[in-house]
């Protein structure tokens, strides 16, 4: 068995947090039955559910396909009502070709490159409905304008992804629930997979402002490289984003990547970059993959290997589709206000199998250290899920940094 394969097998062992089965009444007993030889009690009906299918990045039609799968499988078992706005957006079929990868363009076909007004059309699109379902913050106001103003109907939101949801939504017409993702364990095995494919343990890390989690991802890469290689050495910003597109602008990147080389001096000679940057992060990761930086790369929050194969050694991901199946299985099924804190947010992480890690198959087919850096995240991971690997506490130990 290659290496590589191991670390499927061990992310398997991740639990998934379940409740009783879906239907039940909490006590073990499935509803629909009767102890004392009465009719059977009905079904609860399946929730009507519309997912909004986007393509606003790679990153989120790899957020809106794993969304769509779930639901599509909680639909068999009757547990929803599925619908859908607009066409699954389609996988990356070859590798990149230029540094626009993935960014809006008008009136595209090509898989990540919808623009937000394309998006806001298939809002326009929504037949009446109890969940609206959304993967990417961007179409969170135009949808509650239009429920606001009549043009939508819907109970309430769900956004799948919290990238760009800093503050609550204030006065909202219809309750709003995020999902947060505890990304502390990919961030912290993104940094030891860095650790293992680098030869001078040098490393630049960048997320976006607008990522709630931008500290916890910075904090937890370098977690993880000290924690893989002692003498370490990571830059690390968070880089600007415009509120308005989710995108970080090429002349900001540029800036802040030079301030960072400046920073650390002319002996900091970095070929790994790990970068978490929204719908930016495909673009960087390919970009910093060319020439002159010619540099290995680590991206999150979805599967944006096909960026440059040879050259992203693997990503961090986001399985919203995991969410979904707890939101379902949990105790109070579908019950949203009972899973969420007093802010709306639905509080997930590796229990609920909410967060994960590609394999290596990819980049193993272009370098021999594949299977190597394959066997080194498996075993953090294994160890993390084990509860044997404490990441808050090695963050903390590295906090002063």
């Amino acid at each position: 068995m290659r290496k590589s394969s191991l670390l499927i097998a061990l992310l398997a062992l991740v639990p998934l947090i379940t409740g009783c089965p879906a239907g039940g009444d909490g006590n073990g007993q499935a509803s629909g039955t009767s102890t004392s030889g009465g009719s059977a009690a009905p079904a609860a009906p399946a929730i009507q559910v519309t997912l909004v299918q986007t393509d606003l990045g790679l990153d989120d039609g790899y957020l809106v396909r794993d969304a769509a799968a779930a639901l599509t499988a909680l639909a068999g078992r009757g547990l929803v009502d599925l619908r859908a706005s607009g066409p699954l957006p389609q996988p990356t079929p070859a590798p990149a070709t230029s540094y626009e990868f993935g960014l809006p363009v008008d009136g595209s076909g090509k898989p990540g490159e919808m623009t937000l007004a394309e998006a806001e059309l298939l809002l326009d699109e929504v037949e009446p409905t109890q969940w609206l379902l959304l993967t990417n913050w961007l179409l969170l106001e135009p949808a509650l304008e239009r429920i606001a103003d009549g043009r939508l109907q819907a109970e309430l939101v769900l956004v799948l992804n919290d990238l760009g949801l800093l503050e609550p939504v204030a006065d909202p017409p219809v309750p709003v629930y995020v999902v947060s993702y505890d990304i502390r364990a990919i961030g912290f095995v993104s940094g030891v997979v860095a650790a293992q494919s680098s030869n001078n343990g040098m490393f630049i890390v960048m997320a976006g402002e607008l990522d709630p989690h931008a500290q916890d991802y910075l904090d937890a890469v370098w977690a993880g490289a000290k924690y893989h290689t002692n003498g370490a050495m990571v830059a690390e910003a968070i880089l600007p984003m415009n509120d308005r597109t989710g995108l970080v602008e090429p002349e900001i990147f540029r800036s802040v990547h030079l301030d960072l080389k400046e920073q650390k001096g002319e002996y900091f000679m970095s070929n790994h970059y790990i970068i978490a940057a929204g719908r930016s992060t495909a673009t960087l990761l390919y970009s910093l993959a060319e020439q002159p930086t010619n540099a290995f790369v680590v991206g999150a929050y979805g599967d944006l290997r096909q960026a440059r194969p040879a050259r992203v050694l693997g990503c961090g991901l986001k399985h919203p589709g995991a969410v979904l199946e707890y939101i379902f299985s949990a105790p109070a099924a579908g019950d949203l206000a009972a899973l969420a804190d007093e802010q709306g947010r639905i509080q997930v992480g590796l229990d609920q199998g909410a967060v994960g890690f590609t394999d290596f198959e990819m980049y193993s087919g272009y370098h021999p250290d594949g299977d190597d850096i394959a066997e080194a995240a498996a075993n953090v991971w294994a160890e993390i899920a084990a509860g044997e690997l404490d990441v808050a506490e090695l963050i903390a130990q590295h906090s002063g940094r």
